[in-house]
């Protein structure tokens, strides 16, 4: 399994993770709480993560919006501060790493492995490349690289 795909697992499982810990502990029911919780949480995760200036599709986008969302989920079924404010600090810290991961497997041109808009795909890899369709592309962002051979040169012996 590859880092990108431990990076997809991570995005499909967060918000359904949030919603059975909810429904688990529901005591109450509030969207006015969710959205107390949700907006404060999108915001610092938007402002915190860094933003390169390498191309549109080479800065995260759902890293930094599903953890948000799973924050918000918590307290509009978990009345109690002690249980959903620790989670959404948690989750919004989970904002900032999975955007930060994502930054280190776009802007890695040593590597040559993901790349986060095709038409950027220098700034991810050094050498000759090309991008491809991964499984969780339409989640991640995430593009994959292959690093294109040079021809061969024919011998001089021949």
């Amino acid at each position: 399994m590859e880092a990108g795909d431990i990076h997809a697992l991570m995005l499909i499982a967060i918000v359904p993770l949030s919603l059975v810990v909810a429904l688990l502990l529901r005591d109450s029911f509030s969207i006015k709480r969710s959205l107390l919780v949700f907006v404060p949480a999108f915001l610092l995760a938007e402002i915190l993560c860094p933003r390169c200036l390498c191309g549109p599709g080479n800065n995260p986008s759902l890293q930094l919006v599903l953890p948000p969302i799973a924050a918000g989920i918590l307290p509009m079924f978990i009345r109690r501060k002690k249980i959903y404010i620790p989670a959404a600090v948690l989750l919004v810290i989970t904002a900032l790493l999975l955007g930060g991961n994502f930054h280190s497997l776009v802007l890695n041109p040593k590597a040559c492995q993901y790349t986060g808009d095709l038409d950027y795909i220098d700034n991810s890899c050094d050498r000759p490349a090309k991008g491809h369709e991964l499984w969780h592309t339409w989640l991640t962002g995430l593009y994959g690289i292959e690093v294109l051979q040079p021809p061969r040169s024919k011998s001089s012996n021949e």
